[in-house]
Order: C-alpha cells, then structure tokens, then sequence
C-alpha cells in the first residue's frame, strides 16, 4: 500500500498544512524550528509500530489547549487526515468484505481525532441511484429483434408473439420514464421480463437463451444499483484499517561502543525499564548480531575458561581450544559478511570490519585503504558510526519490524560528511523499494536536483504557524525570510546559489535529461560553425532529470509567472503528457513555450534521438553495442529510433550498462565536433535544427 498525500490539521505549530503529495522518497526542507518535525509526528501517531502514544498536552496547538482540553471526545479535532492507494490485493480482500466493486476500494482515506478515534472513508466508492435508460432500451431492442428473426416451431408459435409483447410493454414503460431510471423503475421492467414463461419452450429454439441474456443484462443493471458503500461497513473499515502500513519514527540511531560487554548485552536486549539512549544502544547490539548471525550467548559461552581452582585433564583442554577456534572463526567469518555488505552502500573508503571476543568483551574494529592499522569504532568519525548504526538498523530490520512500513527519519545523517550524505541518499532510494521514506532535513546534499518534485519546503508565516509547500519557486522569489531560508539549500543543490549572476544575458532551453543536453549543444556548436546562428546571448540546456522534474525545475529558474523558460520535450506519449499538463496549469496560455520534438521531424512520436542526424547516429549506435553495423541493416527512419534501439537489444541478448543513451549521445557530441562530420549533415536536417532554435529564440 502506498500513501499518495496527507493533510496535518491543529496539531502543535501546524493549523493547516494542506494536501503533501508524496512519493516513494520525500524530504522536507527547512530551518531549524521551522516545524519540520511537526509533519513527521502526526503521521507515526496515526498508525505507529511502537510508542507514539496522542499526548493532547504536548500535541494541541499550546494557544488552543484549554479550549481543546474542554471538549466533548466527540468534538475534538481530526489532527491527520491520509490518503492510501491499494495494491489490487489488498482493494480485493476489502472489496470482498464489503460486497462492492473492487475499483471502490482502491482509495482509503483514513483521519484520526486527538480522541483516538478513526475516521475511515473509501473516496472511490461511486454509489448509483439512477443509470441511463439507454442501455436498457439497446438491450431490449436487441434482443426484440433477434425474437423476430426466429422461426418458431409449432412449441414456440404462442410464445414468440408473448415474449414480443412483453419486449414492448417494457419499451413503452421504459419510454414514457426521463433519461434516467432508478431502481424501483428498473424493478418493473423486470417484473414485466419474469412474465415470459419459458418453461415449456424447446430447448433448440432459441428462446430460453434470449430470456437468460436479457435477464442477466437488466439484472446486472439493478445490482450496481443495490450496491452498498464500503464506507458503512464496519469490517470493510476494520480491515482497511488493518492493511494500512504502520508508521516508525526515528531521531535517535543509536550508535555503538567500540567495547561491547557481553553479559550487559544479552541482559539488556527486550528490557523496557532502561534508558532512551541505552534502549537504542540495545536496539542496535541486537540487530548487529543477527546481522551477522552470531548469538551473543553462544559467543560469551564459547571464550569462557576454566573456572579458578578446576584442574582439567588433556581432553578438556583440547575441548575448551576448539570453543575458542570455532569462536575466532565465526568472529572472522561475521566480520568478512558485514565488511561485504556495508561495502554496497558506503563510498567513501574500502572499511574493513572485524569482531574480536576478549573474554567477557566483544570489540569492533575497523581498519580501511588509507590506514590500515585497525582502529576501534567509537574511535572513527562519527559519521561513520552514525551510518554503521543506520545501516544496521534499517537493512536487517527490512524484512521483519520494518517490512512495508513508512519510515520517518528526523533530520537523519546530519554528522555525515557532503560526499557521505549523498551516499545516504542512494541508501533511501534502495530502501524505499520496500518502504516509503518521509525524511527532515536542511542539507542540500540529501537531496537530488534532478528529482525536486520530491522536496517540500517548511516555513513559518507571519502569524507563526508552520507552512509547507512544493511551490519552490513561489518560495524562493517571493516569500518570506522563514521561506526563503527553507528554500535556500534547493538553490544549492541546483547549483543555483548564484544564479542571479550566472543566468544574466542567457537564453535557457529547460531539456528532459543530459542526453538531451548533450544533443542541443552539438546542434548550437554546428548552427554557429555554419554561421545560421548568431547569437547575442549565452544559450543553456538545463537538464530537469526526466518529465516529472519539469514543474519543479522551471518553478526555480523563474522570477515570476511571465518569465518561466523555454521548454522542449520528447513527442512520445509522457512529453505529451506533461505538455498537456503545464498547459492546464503552469503555462495556460503560453502555448509557444512548449516545444515538441515531434512539431519538427516527421515522425509522430519522435524523441530527441529522432531529431539529430540519424544517419550519422546510427553508425555510433552499432559501434557502441557491438563493434559491427548490424544495427544499421535494420534502421527504418521512419519510425521512431529508441523503440527501434530497445527491440534490436531484447532481440541481439545485449547486456547494455544503465545510461547507455547518454553515453552515446556523449560520443555523438565529441565526433560532432570533427569538421568533416559537420559538413556532411543533410541540409534538410539542419533545416530542421534552425526551425526549432528559431522559434525558442522568438519566443524567450
């Protein structure tokens, strides 16, 4: 199940946040004390997997706490309202339950009151009062007319002309109704189709099965009328209750000790009369060890000695010596494990782990390229500890406590180094695989550039309520000091922290991704180099990372609504798509932003790989897959050529590395600067190029 958007009302500094899309990795952007916080707590206390307890005291907005102390349970506010979206098992199982559609449950809607209580709605459940009568007039006709086409034996000679008038008793009772019918209306036309007795009709005549039809028809009709809401059914709402992931909130990670005693481990492990900090000390021993899949007790029992006094025989020496050889082997054998994995996610050093058992102690050492002498944990950096625990925490607990829950990290990987949270980024996109991730914080490198519609900006506003919004760029030009500080780390990301300076005098061509960016620059360089263009201004390709960054992307590099760039998107069904969309929205009548690759070249669906001299393309294609030309046998310039390049993979049993258009529209721009490659592009292809530069340049 997958949380779309959620809404926090009157809990702590936040009134009303409105709607948060989300998707499956969500980081919420702000200052310190701007509330950020306060959009995690909501959500782990609607449905938490441990603790998060409703506290009114500390949860109530402070200046509404008398007023909401004072009401009735039944008064208090909703302080969460969420919307899920089911997988189709799950709308099944609660479709089955509530003896509906399953399309009417595909949609949950679930809010929560400071009581505790639980509101739970089915927001696609389509209630009919009334259906079209048209329809039913079709069947009826259809069904008349099939009557009239048989020729009855002498069995049926009495009940042709029957079910005929039947058929226009119905029709004229239908007919003297309005364009709708409801369910008492449709309940007369099925009395008047009961009428037609057709038991004793003969079983080859034809008459029995045109009965059967139009009555599984009409009746099919009525049912979607008698058709109950989800939402009155009290084991529908449990169920969906029940499906809903649950929420885990994390602040603290728990970092380890370099020097673990084992006797207080195996003490503390499931106790819940100790400390916060020592708790998730404990919380992270344990899943350390079933990482690693040593048992504490066994590893404390395996380097015990000799008790004082005892005088053991040759055989018991021996014994005890294989307790302890087989203990240093599972120690090397945990360690070499843990070393391997924590190498998939951690670039920033080659560590290497080893656990060491001292008697009653269990140590952790960790040595890497750069200083090979192994150091103790706690001695390292404590971004590295703070990744180790985390790691930990989330990747062995992703297929038990945390499976399909949604994780809420508070200001997760702030001790790491730049480079290290970038990393940390990565991990959560693995992570959320099997778990939405909604995630605070103030650093721009958690965040991707490329993926900005998955930052929310946190403020405060004037009156001192905590606000978020996706509107970065309403943010950033516009707002107040609080907004502008939340947006501040988005410009960073970007590279856009001086963007007042480096955008003057440019002409900038928003582009889906870098391969685009590489083809648009090869396309200027060649129009300069012909003298076609001659431009004033620097001319920019800025990459948005795909469609879904668009919106986002052209919100930032934007002063005010009249000022947003120039835009050029594939002509497949997704650019069309978000053509249509900025065209409802953000562009409405700046048609002549939008730029179609398809508007230019003659193929309907045509991408950036179509607009480019496919001649010369497709010769680097082959190269680049196979060293041969085997490609170029195949090319049909008249049809769209990445489909062409994805089939001619599948069918050659290619192993093609991930970002392989880009690589080959790197290489199309380096050859693309070879003089003699510029002087043999077809004039009907640079005429093509100067058409579209033409129009983006008349209209920026």
């Amino acid at each position: 199940m997958k949380l779309l958007k959620y809404r926090v009302t009157k809990f702590r500094s936040v009134q009303d946040s409105g709607w948060i899309d989300l998707d499956l990795v969500n980081a919420l952007l702000g200052e310190n004390e701007s509330g950020k916080t306060n959009l995690l707590l909501p959500l782990w206390k609607l449905k938490p997997a441990a603790d998060g307890e409703i506290n009114l005291l500390s949860d109530a907005p402070r200046n509404e706490y008398t007023d909401i102390r004072e009401l009735p349970d039944d008064k208090k506010p909703i302080f969460i309202t969420a919307l899920f979206e089911c997988t189709d098992y799950e709308s099944s199982v609660i479709a089955k339950i509530a003896n509906c559609d399953k399309s009417w449950t595909k949609l949950i809607k679930i809010s929560r009151r400071f009581d505790g209580k639980y509101f739970i709605l089915f927001p696609n459940a389509n209630l009919t009062k009334s259906i079209a009568k048209k329809p039913i007039v079709e069947e009826l006709s259809r069904i008349k007319t099939n009557i009239e086409s048989i020729e009855p034996n002498k069995t049926d000679v009495r009940l042709k002309s029957i079910f005929i008038e039947k058929l226009d008793d119905s029709l004229k009772q239908i007919n003297d109704y309005p364009d709708t019918i409801n369910k008492g209306q449709i309940e007369i036309v099925i009395e008047i189709i009961d009428g037609i007795d057709v038991t004793k009709a003969s079983k080859t005549g034809g008459f029995i099965k045109e009965k059967e039809d139009l009555v599984l028809h009409i009746t099919s009709m009525r049912d979607e009328l008698n058709k109950q809401s989800p939402d009155n059914n009290e084991d529908a709402r449990k169920k969906a209750l029940e499906l809903i992931p649950t929420f885990i909130y994390y602040s603290n990670y728990g970092n380890l000790d370099s020097s673990i005693y084992l006797p207080q481990v195996i003490a503390n492990i499931g106790r819940t009369d100790i400390g916060p900090k020592e708790m998730s000390k404990s919380r992270t021993l344990k899943v350390l060890f079933e990482f690693v899949k040593l048992k504490p007790e066994e590893i404390l029992a395996l380097g015990k000695d000799f008790a004082s006094g005892t005088n053991p025989n040759a055989s018991q020496i021996e014994q005890k010596s294989e307790e302890k050889k087989e203990r240093n082997v599972l120690l090397d054998s945990a360690g070499a494990g843990l070393t391997k994995a924590f190498a998939k996610w951690w670039n920033q050093g080659n560590y290497i782990f080893r656990f060491v058992a001292d008697g009653d102690y269990f140590r952790i050492w960790v040595s890497d390229s750069l200083r090979t002498e192994p150091i103790e944990l706690e001695n390292r950096s404590t971004g590295l500890q703070w990744f180790f625990s985390f790691f930990l925490v989330f990747l062995n607990e992703k297929n038990d406590t945390h499976y399909g829950s949604i994780l809420l990290l508070d200001e997760p990987g702030i001790t790491l180094h730049p480079m290290a949270q970038k990393d940390l980024f990565k991990f959560f996109e693995a992570l959320s695989v099997d778990n939405q991730i909604i995630y605070t914080t103030h650093s721009p490198f958690l965040m991707d550039s490329n993926k900005l519609d998955q930052v929310k900006a946190v403020y405060i506003d004037e009156i001192g309520y905590s606000c978020v919004s996706s509107d970065l760029r309403a943010r950033a030009n516009h707002g107040n000091e609080s907004e502008q500080k939340a947006i501040f780390p988005v410009h960073s990301a970007l590279g856009l922290s001086i963007s007042d300076v480096l955008f003057i005098g440019c002409k900038i061509l928003l582009v889906e991704g870098p391969s685009d960016q590489y083809y648009f620059s090869s396309i200027k360089n060649v129009l300069i180099s012909k003298k076609i263009l001659s431009p004033s201004h620097e001319l920019l390709f800025l990459p948005a990372g795909g469609t879904k960054g668009i919106k986002s992307t052209c919100k930032i590099l934007s002063y005010d609504e009249e000022n947003y760039p120039n835009i050029i998107l594939d002509g497949d069904t997704s650019g069309k798509q978000t053509k249509a969309s900025l065209l409802s929205e953000l562009y409405s009548g700046k048609e002549n932003k939008i730029h179609l690759i398809s508007d230019f070249c003659n193929i309907s669906d045509a991408e950036v790989e179509d607009f480019i001299d496919t001649t010369f393309l497709k010769h680097i294609i082959s190269r680049y897959f196979r060293g041969q030309d085997d490609f170029i046998d195949l090319y049909n310039d008249k049809e769209a050529i990445v489909p062409q390049i994805k089939k001619y993979i599948v069918a050659s049993k290619i192993d093609v590395p991930d970002g392989w258009k880009v690589e080959i529209a790197r290489e199309y721009k380096r050859k693309m600067l070879i003089g003699t490659n510029v002087d043999n592009i077809p004039q009907e292809r640079i005429n093509m190029w100067e058409a579209l530069f033409n129009k983006w340049l008349e209209n920026s």
